[in-house]
């Protein structure tokens, strides 16, 4: 893609970057997730079939228990239907992806994987102009519910602490979301 700006920051940084190859067997699932900052996503099956469960972004918010986090996947057992008791009912999408199909997965958009075969698949993660905004305010809400989420006040008043979990459950903290927009300016400029 010509406008990439995490892979293309990514690379100058000398960093792993989000294009890769999946390979998984029959049964096995990538839990409920949304990619890197809310990141658009492409998944291209060169063998086997995938089940693909989509939460939109009008219910996100209702995935959340009360210590900011999200369940491991959306069929629940007991015990995580009280704490996550926004999961029932929602408007869940699923889609099975064929051998040779590519799935679009919009910025945003919360989903699971099932692999109903042995799959292979190539995938690429991207930013740029169309969801850089989505992707500061995914990076400043979770920021806000990390921090409310902490037991200790002297842990949400340790920006260092603070700055690293965000790094280490979100991919990046607001330094480096900084300098990928700055390094994308300059590159489009």
């Amino acid at each position: 893609f010509r406008s990439d700006w995490l892979n293309a920051f990514w690379d100058d940084q000398g960093c792993p970057d989000h294009r890769f190859v999946y390979l998984g067997p029959r049964g096995t699932l990538t839990g409920l997730h949304c990619d890197i900052l809310c990141s658009f996503s492409w998944s291209s099956s060169l063998c086997g079939r995938k089940l693909w469960r989509f939460v939109p972004p009008s219910q996100v918010d209702r995935l959340y228990d009360d210590r900011g986090e999200t369940p491991p996947a959306l069929s629940l057992t007991d015990s995580q239907k009280k704490r996550f008791p926004g999961v029932e009912g929602l408007d869940i999408i699923e889609v099975v992806q064929e051998e040779g199909e590519t799935i679009f997965v919009p910025s945003g958009w919360y989903h699971e994987v099932h692999n109903l075969d042995h799959c292979l698949s190539i995938n690429h993660n991207w930013l740029n102009a169309s969801n850089i905004g989505r992707s500061w305010h995914f990076l400043r809400s979770g920021y806000e519910r990390l921090v409310r989420c902490l037991p200790f006040p002297e842990d949400r008043e340790d920006t260092g602490l603070t700055l690293e979990l965000l790094k280490r459950r979100l991919g990046m903290d607001h330094s480096q979301f900084a300098q990928l927009v700055c390094f994308s300016a300059e590159q489009e400029l």
